[in-house]
């Protein structure tokens, strides 16, 4: 689904999670957009309170 998210945490560490907000709850959540990413890793800037609008795939899983 698509979704509009606030940035809470990046993270530029390889493999590692972001955090981000939906207006309701934070969650955490990789990101796949290699394009994105490549713009992040070369310097692109975003700020506090920035929105990212993203197609975004929710697995939940249940611990027993």
């Amino acid at each position: 689904m698509r979704m509009a998210l606030v940035i809470e945490a990046p993270v530029f560490k390889d493999g590692n999670k972001w955090r981000f907000s939906d207006g309701q709850q934070s969650f955490y959540a990789d990101i796949e957009d290699a394009e994105f990413l490549a713009k992040v890793n070369a310097g692109e800037r975003f700020g506090k309170g920035d929105v990212l609008y993203a197609d975004v795939r929710i697995n939940k899983s249940r611990r027993a």
